[in-house]
């Protein structure tokens, strides 16, 4: 993942069944837990994203725009749904064996919970980014 010349190392998950999409954008939306991204967005962006049903609208700050927050609305099988707060970050590179994919201006969904309790992947790849 990169977001302003910073780079972050996830392990992804790819999830067929994950075929969240931006409504702004149309793009495929990704899920990262927030404590991956702890190193790559400033602790007061994913402040604001934590509470970003309060914040929005007051914050005028050019990092915190150029982060594109929004909220993506969702459904799961274990959950009757809600609402989750999205970024977009500026590159996300791929590794999948021999195969690299590039996504420019990824649209990544930001959890607060962690998706896996012994800590094998800290990310959920849409299933039609591959």
């Amino acid at each position: 993942l990169k977001f302003q010349e910073k780079t972050q190392t996830v392990t992804g998950f790819y999830d067929t069944g994950n075929l969240l999409s931006d409504p702004l954008t149309g793009k495929p939306v990704s899920i990262a837990e927030e404590q991956a991204l702890a190193d790559l967005v400033p602790a007061a962006a994913l402040n604001g994203l934590r509470n970003m049903q309060e914040t929005v609208g007051k914050y005028d700050d050019p990092l915190w725009e150029s982060l594109h927050p929004h909220f993506i609305v969702f459904s799961s099988v274990n959950d009757h749904g809600g609402m989750l707060p999205a970024i977009t970050l500026e590159e996300m590179c791929i590794y999948r064996g021999e195969q690299i994919v590039y996504v420019y201006h990824p649209v990544i969904a930001v959890s607060s919970s962690p998706f896996d309790s012994k800590g094998a992947y800290q990310m959920i790849l849409n299933g039609k980014m591959m």
